[in-house]
């Protein structure tokens, strides 16, 4: 339900910035319509090539608020992937067995509770000399 609902909210602020844009770009002298266009396909990353994006790019504000949408509509991709991945692996990043942030201490005590059944028993030189012999002995 979390990963669900951070989605929408991932969702809803990437709309209220695409408006905000539109308006500001509305404010510069395009139509209502063309903003629209230039801050959804700015946001999203469509890259249209239209005469309306060259007066876009041609004009120093429209051009900073174009600049500004790219930046903010690829984080906005990377949150709502990143909601997405958490939500269909089954909850929260804690639940799903992932460690974000762990120490370096914590990671090594991990480990070793992870290997400790795979510890060899004797002296793995023993075994070695051990093999090597019996090896030996099969070839005479």
């Amino acid at each position: 339900m979390y990963a669900i609902s951070s989605l929408l909210l991932v969702v809803a602020v990437s709309l209220i910035i695409t408006r905000v844009a539109t308006v500001i770009l509305v404010a510069s002298g395009l139509s209502r319509q063309a903003a629209r266009f230039q801050a959804r396909s700015a946001f999203t990353g469509a890259g249209f090539t239209t005469t309306e994006s060259e007066s876009v790019v041609n004009h120093p504000l429209r051009r900073k608020v174009v600049m500004t949408l790219m930046l903010l509509g690829n984080a906005g991709i990377v949150a709502s992937a990143s909601t997405l991945i958490i939500g269909f692996r089954g909850g929260s990043a804690a639940n799903a067995g992932w460690r974000i942030l762990e120490s370096r201490d914590a990671t090594w005590r991990r480990l070793r509770r992870l290997f400790e059944d795979a510890r060899p028993t004797g002296s793995v030189v023993e075994e070695l000399i051990a093999e090597r012999r019996a090896e030996a002995a099969r070839e005479r």
